[in-house]
């Protein structure tokens, strides 16, 4: 089985600034392909169209504040490329 290289660039956010519902994107001829959004609260949640806004401020069910991730990942001659 062969290995190629992988990169993973997590970026993190005080806010969300996404919409409610979003939870990646694919983007085949980006520099970084494939991205992802979560938070400690937890992946987006699906809602009706109609009523999509960025989600609000709010804390985690233990109280914590909540901690939003961007993740960009890539594989191959493009993760060769990030190094």
């Amino acid at each position: 089985m062969r290995m190629e290289a992988m990169t993973k660039i997590i970026l993190k956010f005080d806010k969300c600034w996404w919409l409610d519902d979003l939870h990646g994107m694919i983007c085949a001829d980006c520099f970084i392909p494939e991205i992802w959004v979560n938070s400690t609260k937890g992946t987006g949640m699906l809602v009706d169209p109609k009523y999509w806004e960025p989600v609000a401020e709010e804390a985690s069910e233990d109280g914590e504040e909540v901690e939003y991730f961007v993740v960009g990942f890539c594989a191959g001659s493009k993760a060769e490329k990030v190094h």
